[in-house]
């Protein structure tokens, strides 16, 4: 990054300004390179987030599956089966 920008200034000021760096677009470096910073922080801190949750990104939904699956392996019955779903909800 320093690199880029110590070329671009030394380019601006020996090629007569920010037209001799072809046509003026240098300029979007540095918000650029921000903006990258702050989307790379942000996947960062939510892979740590999700990665650290034991209970997932939606409880309820998963609460369901597990009450879904107890009925495929026949621990529960149908009508057991759609009651714990209609306080689940």
């Amino acid at each position: 990054m320093e690199v880029l920008m110590v070329t671009a200034a030394a380019s601006y000021a020996h090629e007569g300004g920010w037209e001799g760096l072809g046509g003026g677009w240098w300029w979007l470096l540095r918000p650029l390179m921000l903006l990258l910073w702050i989307v790379l922080i942000a996947v960062i801190v939510r892979w740590v987030l999700r990665s650290t949750d034991r209970h997932g990104p939606f409880p309820m939904e998963r609460a369901r599956d597990i009450v879904a699956e107890r009925y495929a392996r026949g621990e529960i019955n149908a009508d057991e089966f759609r009651d714990r779903l209609d306080r689940l909800r």
